[in-house]
């Protein structure tokens, strides 16, 4: 039964990491992304 709480756990934090790295990835694409849309609004082609 401790295996299986360990396995539980172990998942779980493995899960909210995926997640995580998939929130910062996510976040870094569009922080760092030069869209489009901004050469509308003047700024410098890239």
């Amino acid at each position: 039964m401790a295996a299986f709480r360990l396995a539980a756990v172990l998942a779980t934090l493995a899960a909210a990491c995926a997640l995580l790295g998939v929130f910062v990835e996510r976040w870094l694409l569009f922080a760092e992304a030069r869209h489009k849309v901004t050469l509308y609004y003047g700024a410098d082609a890239a």
